[in-house]
């Protein structure tokens, strides 16, 4: 129906998600309706808010409207129509964001007063393990890497930010710049948004450094797979530096998460992430080279 391709255009909800609206706050998506107004029949949104008032929105109002993104657990607390309580939690997050921009501006200022780690060319090894690929590169993926590993030779801290659809074989293109940091005895985060998604790169990093002399054996995961135990032990090789690729989620933020030398801070799907937490180890390490993927 016409309905379903807009909604399709505009947002994707499903009947009881979480919705907010500008105007009004947070909401619950109830359906769609069509209405006759003035002798016009529209479509319109089901909304219902606290104390069970519900809101009609048009179809021409979409942009009103988005899907609630939670952070933490629960259920989010429906806003009430026609109290205040919902401009001041909007003029609040002004203020919060306005901090967090003030904050971003000051911190990107300071890395680019710093002189980070100039990488050498590559040497001998880097084209043995890039010729060790199974399939053919892409031209993208060849540029791709070309252009990373030229950052990575600057004495600038790097920020590169490489986009790519599913198969487009960023992973392969991460791995490259990785194992160019392993080979100068520099160490790599790998960041996840899952713990599926980290133990996959866990498999992948150990198969592909298995093409090099002993580097596989120095790639490690922290994650709840493991018991705390064997994450305890996989942390102490890292400080030691014997861990040279250290690969998990939001574990590797913590501060009890210490590197020897960390020279290259690869980020998975960093849309999956918020700004505080993509920042956290960039201002734990201003110079660190930072490499995000993202589809």
């Amino acid at each position: 129906s016409s309905l379903d391709e807009v909604m399709a255009d505009f947002i994707d909800l499903e009947m009881g998600d979480y919705v907010v609206h500008e105007e009004y706050g947070i909401g619950q998506f109830l359906g769609l309706s069509s209405l006759e107004k003035e002798g016009v029949v529209g479509d319109y949104l089901l909304l219902q808010f606290a104390g069970g008032s519900k809101v009609y929105v048009s179809t021409t109002q979409l942009h009103l409207v988005q899907k609630f993104i939670g952070h933490g657990e629960g259920e989010p607390e429906l806003s009430r129509v026609g109290s205040r309580s919902w401009e001041l939690k909007k003029k609040k997050a002004r203020i919060a964001i306005n901090r967090i921009v003030m904050e971003l501006v000051h911190r990107q200022a300071y890395r680019e007063q710093q002189v980070g780690f100039a990488f050498s060319a590559d040497s001998k090894e880097q084209r043995i393990f890039e010729a060790a690929f199974r399939y053919t590169d892409t031209s993208c993926q060849s540029r791709a890497a070309a252009q990373i590993k030229r950052q990575m030779e600057s004495d600038k801290a790097m920020d590169h930010l490489l986009c790519g659809d599913v198969g487009f074989g960023k992973t392969e293109v991460a791995m490259r710049a990785a194992h160019k940091a392993v080979l100068e005895h520099r160490q790599v985060a790998v960041l996840a948004p899952t713990t599926i998604l980290a133990e996959q790169h866990y498999r992948s990093f150990k198969a592909r450094f298995g093409a090099t002399q002993g580097l596989a054996e120095k790639i490690g995961v922290v994650s709840r797979f493991h018991t705390a135990k064997e994450n305890q032990q996989v942390l102490l090789k890292v400080a030691a530096g014997e861990v040279m690729v250290l690969i998990g989620t939001h574990r590797l933020l913590s501060q009890d998460v210490n590197f020897a030398d960390l020279g290259l801070f690869i980020l998975d799907e960093e849309q999956r992430f918020g700004v505080k937490q993509k920042e956290v180890l960039k201002a734990r390490f201003p110079a660190v080279d930072v490499l995000s993927l993202s589809a």
